[in-house]
């Protein structure tokens, strides 16, 4: 188990057994600020399992008007996924004080 922070509200990632059904990789809840992922996935799909409920969590945490269906979500958790994975000189630009001018240069 592991905390994280989602729009300044704290939630523990963890695996669990509740996630074994066939049809559900990951598991999230904002009133109990809860994230389970589905244990011995490929590490890939872990990870874009975690983006998917995190943007559930967002979509919720600010009621926000999109479709808060499945396949919404799961378009735009993987499309940020394959950025990440494209562009991890731009993930590491973010997560750094540098400008842009110093990541072009």
């Amino acid at each position: 188990m592991t905390l994280i922070t989602i729009c300044g509200h704290h939630y523990t990632l963890s695996y669990s057994d509740q996630v074994e059904d066939m049809h559900k990789i990951g598991i999230s809840n904002l009133r109990r600020g809860t994230i389970f992922l589905r244990r011995q996935m490929p590490t890939d799909l872990e990870h874009s399992t975690l983006l998917h409920e995190v943007i559930h969590q967002i979509v919720d945490l600010h009621s926000i008007n999109l479709p808060n269906d499945e396949t919404t979500i799961d378009v735009i958790a993987l499309a940020l996924f394959q950025f990440i994975q494209a562009n991890p000189e731009i993930v590491s630009y973010i997560l750094s004080a540098r400008t842009l001018e110093a990541l072009i240069a």
